[in-house]
């Protein structure tokens, strides 16, 4: 599929401190879900995780993905997103502290000192957006 453009309210909520659900596969076809920080630069959506975590495990096997956004303010709205995912080393601490700041005001570390310390190397998950179904945004 070839990747589509997200529009202007959809890029303004996902630019605001939104949580989203992630959902991937896991290798028996099973969904699974998590909530996730959500970043965007330009049209491709990012978060940031450990690279033990379950839902890396579940791309590496299967890169597709779907991500649901519903904000808060607006309770029935939504948008669906199906896309593909690629999984990139480089650059995820950096990714890490710019939706740190997003969501907390602070840095990753400044924000959980704790976890930030006991957290196994960093993946970013890159997002491009092949399908959206969405009302309101």
């Amino acid at each position: 599929m070839s990747p589509v453009r997200l529009s202007v309210k959809l890029k303004e909520a996902l630019d605001a401190r939104i949580f989203v659900t992630v959902a991937t596969l896991r290798p028996d076809g099973s969904p699974h879900q998590s909530v996730v920080w959500i970043g965007r630069e330009d049209d491709e959506l990012f978060f940031v995780t450990g690279v033990d975590k379950l839902k890396v495990r579940n791309l590496r096997h299967d890169p597709r993905l779907g991500v649901m956004v519903n904000p808060p303010d607006e309770p029935y709205g939504y948008a669906s997103i199906s896309g593909t995912a690629r999984l990139e080393g480089p650059g995820s601490g950096e990714r890490m502290d710019r939706l740190a700041v997003k969501y907390t005001g602070v840095t990753w570390a400044e924000h959980n000192a704790e976890s930030h310390a006991a957290l196994p190397e960093l993946v970013t998950v890159l997002i491009t957006p092949e399908k959206i179904a969405a009302r309101f945004l």
